[in-house]
């Protein structure tokens, strides 16, 4: 058996490109829920899901390393800051929670990534 014949197998997974869609936004509604609701762990598992979709989506790691933060995953926010900052230099953002963990974790922003 090949890998095509187990895809072609699993006709039942066969969605629309709207579909997929959507369930793309209710992932995106969930973990803003979450973080609302300050179930960051949660909003971490969506918002991960959501960046193998969309891994130019920068929204989403800002998310993602937002709700790392607020766990205290300050090595793991620190990591997806930085990976933003190599996607967009000049985002604001980043450039300021990088230097929020970075301080949390007695860190010079400068110094070599984690």
């Amino acid at each position: 058996m090949t890998p095509s014949q187990l895809v072609n197998d699993h006709q039942g997974l066969n969605f629309s490109e709207e579909e997929l869609l959507e369930g793309v936004r209710e992932s995106v509604r969930r973990a803003c829920r979450y973080m609302e609701e300050k179930k960051y762990a949660e909003a971490e598992t969506v918002f991960s899901a959501i960046i193998i979709f969309f891994p130019k989506t920068i929204e989403t790691y800002l998310a993602l390393a937002y709700a790392q933060a607020m766990q205290a995953k300050f090595d793991q926010a620190e990591q997806v800051y930085r990976k933003i900052l190599e996607m967009d230099p000049n985002c604001a953002d980043a450039q300021r929670n990088l230097s929020v963990v970075c301080e949390a974790q007695g860190k010079d922003q400068t110094s070599h990534p984690a």
